[in-house]
């Protein structure tokens, strides 16, 4: 969950007054793609036994950070400090959202998508939220794939954006993944090798298991 800030910055020159705008005239259409616990398993972060192509030349072409970090080990309140910008403790959903704990963002707290509709944005969600609130309460106009599954998500994503083309009005398109969570279905990869984080034991069973995570990412 570190890099899943990365776009926070970039959204705040756009939507709050005060912040620089490099062309007034014409606001930029932003996709946020959040991933589920994948933390730094990527090739752009140097490991090297994962196939991550499209997510490494996304990092070539634009910018990296390599001193961020989620607020919170929890899915739920690290995505919500990500919308909000705002820690856990000041926004609300200190726990997961979903039963038994129905964690809730304070009802004053606003979204990216509520800020970027203000500010002239189509807005759009594909895929998985995990905020608790239902798309319209957290600003996005439409909710595309709402199953949540990935190819759906991504087949999408590219029919919005050749919809999008010849739109004049900018759009916020966020596509959450649930992968890689687990369970992990998609087999086993270890045809590059099995990279072993220093935090944890390498033991085959380790190894077995993360040659199923790299598989799935």
């Amino acid at each position: 969950m570190k890099n899943r800030f990365l776009l926070l910055a970039f959204i705040l020159t756009i939507a709050f007054p005060g912040f620089a705008q490099p062309n007034e005239s014409k606001k930029p259409n932003i996709v946020m793609i959040v991933t589920h616990d994948i933390g730094r398993h990527i090739g752009c972060y140097g490991v090297e036994t994962v196939q991550t192509p499209n997510m490494d030349r996304l990092a070539k072409a634009g910018m990296k950070f390599n001193g961020i970090y989620s607020t919170s080990a929890v899915c739920t309140p690290g995505r919500a400090s990500l919308h909000t910008g705002r820690y856990p403790q000041s926004n609300g959903l200190m726990g997961l959202s979903h039963g038994p704990w129905w964690w809730e963002l304070n009802a004053e707290e606003q979204h990216t998508a509520q800020i970027l509709k203000r500010n002239g944005y189509e807005t759009y969600l594909i895929g998985l939220s995990h905020l608790g609130k239902t798309y319209n309460e957290l600003g996005y106009d439409v909710h595309l794939s709402p199953k949540r599954k990935a190819l759906e998500s991504v087949d999408e994503a590219k029919r919005l954006f050749e919809e999008q083309s010849d739109n004049e009005n900018p759009f916020f398109t966020k596509i959450g993944f649930f992968e890689v969570h687990r369970p992990f279905t998609n087999g086993s990869d270890s045809s590059k090798g099995i990279f072993v984080p220093p935090y944890l034991t390498n033991t085959k069973l380790m190894r077995s298991d993360l040659a199923t995570f790299q598989a799935t990412i």
